[in-house]
Parts: structure tokens; C-alpha cells; sequence
């Protein structure tokens, strides 16, 4: 992922009287019933601990889609995204799926935020284990909010074999009333007709 008192022995006194008022005050804690020193419950997802993070900044919320990827937590990888998000993959992905391999099927039409998150689970359920290299190159801002370009690489491992997606991510995400930024539009473009891309191996996984 990418973004990161020492002190003296004091006089015999002094450390009397600390002690004594640590003494005095602890039972007064305890009776109150006060949870000073309880550990905090994690906020729990499917299949792990969240780990949400405010989403402050437009680089946060892209970390934060990534690390729910990663880690298989995919009500983290739903709430990235509005719920007015789209999908557009390259024109010869949609040609490939449309026209050869899933012909009728439409499989990139209304992709919507639940289309987008049950197609995630699907990716990481076919595979051992998998990890995905976001690299940004461009940011732009834009009237609404910020489009933030990306060179991504994601590697699927299933038994012995290895498989990379290549690519561009293309994301164009916006600041709501609560001053948190999410993701509402999300484009994938091919880097090299030699590689297959994310986009493609989305409509490959899309489920009806």
C-alpha cells in the first residue's frame, strides 16, 4: 500500500505521593464502572475486521477500495462507491464478452454499485489468493470532484497458476455533504491488446 518521555527518578517523596493518588483514584474508576482501559470491539465485515479509514481525501477512499479488495471485506468495497456508480470497461473488452464470449448476455449493462461489489466477491471467491498494484499518473480536477488516473496490475493465484490483469483504472470521485470523498464513476481502459485487462475479467465474473 502506498501514502506514515523519558524521564529522571524523582525524590522518594514525589513518588510516595503519585502512588498514593494513583491508589485513591483507581477504585473510584472502578465503581463508576468506567471503561477506561477496555479495548475498543473492531467494526466487523464479511470475512475480517474492517479497515475503513475516513475518507478525507480522493487518494483515502482509492486505498480504501483497494485494501477491501485485497482483504475479501466487501461491505468496505461497497461503501467506496455512490449509489448513482457506474461501470464502463474498453470497447474491445465489451466487444469480447458482448460478441464472443457471452453473446446476449449484456453483461456490462446497468452495472451499478451492487453489480460492481457481488462482481469483486466473485473475482476473489474463484481465486487462492490475489493482490492488486495501484500506481497513479494523473489527477485532474474536474467541476464535481477529481478524476485520478492509474496503471494497475492485479495478480489472481489459483493452485500453481498465475494469471496478471493489466491495465488502466480511470476513477472520478466526488466530495458529499459529510465532506468524505466516494467514488461514482469508474472507467477501464486497455494498456496493451497483449494483456487482458481487470475490466475484462469483470464481465467474465459478472453474475445475473
Amino acid at each position: 500500500m502506498r501514502e506514515t518521555i523519558s524521564s529522571g527518578s524523582g525524590e522518594r517523596s514525589a513518588s510516595g505521593i503519585r502512588m498514593l493518588s494513583l491508589t485513591a483514584v483507581f477504585p473510584v474508576l472502578m465503581g463508576a464502572g468506567c471503561d477506561l482501559f477496555a479495548t475498543r470491539e473492531p467494526v466487523l465485515s464479511e470475512g475480517a475486521s474492517s479497515l475503513w479509514q475516513p475518507p478525507t481525501s480522493p487518494n483515502i477512499i482509492v486505498q480504501n477500495l483497494e485494501v477491501a479488495f485485497e482483504k475479501a471485506i466487501f461491505n468496505d468495497y461497497r461503501r467506496a462507491l455512490t449509489e448513482d456508480f457506474t461501470f464502463e470497461p474498453d470497447d474491445t473488452d465489451r466487444f469480447q464478452i458482448d460478441e464472443i464470449e457471452r453473446p446476449g448476455d449484456g453483461a456490462y449493462d446497468g452495472w451499478t454499485r451492487d453489480v460492481e461489489s457481488a462482481t469483486a466477491e466473485a473475482i476473489s471467491g474463484s481465486a487462492d489468493s490475489l493482490s492488486l498494484d495501484l500506481m497513479l499518473f494523473e489527477e485532474i480536477v474536474e467541476s464535481i470532484g477529481r478524476q485520478l488516473k492509474y496503471d494497475y496490475v492485479l495478480t489472481l493465484h489459483q493452485g500453481s497458476s498465475v494469471a496478471h490483469y493489466i491495465g488502466e483504472a480511470w476513477l472520478r470521485i466526488r466530495q458529499e455533504s459529510s465532506g468524505e470523498w466516494f467514488i461514482y464513476e469508474w472507467k477501464d481502459v486497455k494498456s496493451s491488446p497483449d494483456d487482458d485487462s481487470w475490466g475484462l475479467l469483470k464481465g467474465r465474473n459478472r453474475l445475473f
